[in-house]
C-alpha cells in the first residue's frame, strides 16, 4: 500500500539505479530514497522482464480498482446533489458536458 503522506515528487526516480542497489535496499530499506522504499513496500520492484510484466499487471489492477472507487464516489455525490435540488444543467456544468451527457451517465443512479 502507498503512504498517503508521501508526495508524488518523492516517488519519481531522479536517476537510474542498479539491480545491486535494489537488492541492498531490500535488505536495508531505510537507506533507500523514498520512491524506492515506496516501491519495495508496495511489492513493485522488478528486475527481469517478466517481473516488469507482473508489476505492470499489478499496477493496472490497482488503477482499475481506484477508478471504480472514484466513479462510485462521483455517482454518490451526484445522487446527493440531485437529492438536494441541484439541476442536471448545474451538474453538467461541473463536468463540462451537456445536460444530456450528465443525465445519460449518472441519471440511472441519481434520480
Amino acid at each position: 500500500m502507498s503512504n498517503p503522506g508521501t508526495p508524488a515528487s518523492a516517488l519519481v526516480p531522479s536517476h537510474v539505479i542498479t539491480p545491486g542497489q535494489i537488492e541492498a535496499w531490500k535488505v536495508d530499506p531505510d537507506g533507500a530514497p523514498p520512491w524506492v522504499r515506496h516501491q519495495i513496500e508496495a511489492g513493485l520492484v522488478a528486475q527481469t522482464p517478466l517481473d516488469r510484466v507482473s508489476v505492470a499487471a499489478t499496477l493496472r489492477v490497482r488503477a482499475e480498482e481506484a477508478l471504480a472507487r472514484a466513479e462510485e464516489g462521483v455517482a454518490s455525490k451526484v445522487r446527493a446533489a440531485r437529492s438536494s435540488g441541484s439541476t442536471w444543467q448545474e451538474i453538467a456544468t461541473v463536468f463540462g458536458v451537456t445536460t444530456q451527457a450528465a443525465q445519460q451517465r449518472y441519471g440511472k443512479t441519481a434520480t
